[in-house]
């Protein structure tokens, strides 16, 4: 998946660096699958160009990780349903890299608690993540 010619697409995601905010709008996406493809995955730790994965890992720093999969439970908690994605550490290339596994919610939609949130320039308190969805700063 990242030594092929895999490039980012509606079931994989790089992101070099923890950005909750651009991270949870992925877990959602990957949690309603509007594809029915089995969810996706995010790896965080790695930087993409035009899609196709940068090598080697720009990486994570290892004493990140625990703090990082604590954030996410967080993040799990203002999900509605509360949603867990599947995480494991991994060092690739001598980096750390954090692998998550969103699998798909095929019978409901996931939304997200945290308030507010703009969908489409307008402010709701809740808001599916079919939408294109952007957190404002208050």
């Amino acid at each position: 998946m990242i030594h092929g010619k895999a490039v980012e697409w509606e079931s994989l995601e790089f992101k070099r660096g923890w950005n909750p905010e651009e991270i949870v709008h992925t877990i959602c996406a990957f949690a309603n699958d509007l594809n029915n493809w089995g969810g996706g995955y995010v790896i965080v730790g790695i930087d993409e160009n035009k899609g196709q994965a940068l090598l080697p890992p720009h990486g994570i720093e290892e004493n990140q990780i625990d703090s990082i999969q604590g954030h996410i439970v967080q993040l799990a908690h203002q999900i509605s349903p509360n949603y867990f994605p599947i995480t494991q550490p991994y060092v690739l290339h001598e980096k750390h890299i954090l692998v998550l596994w969103c699998s798909n919610f095929s019978l409901i939609s996931v939304f997200c608690q945290t308030n507010p949130i703009s969908c489409d320039g307008i402010t709701f308190n809740s808001c599916t993540y079919n939408l294109q969805c952007n957190f404002i700063n208050t």
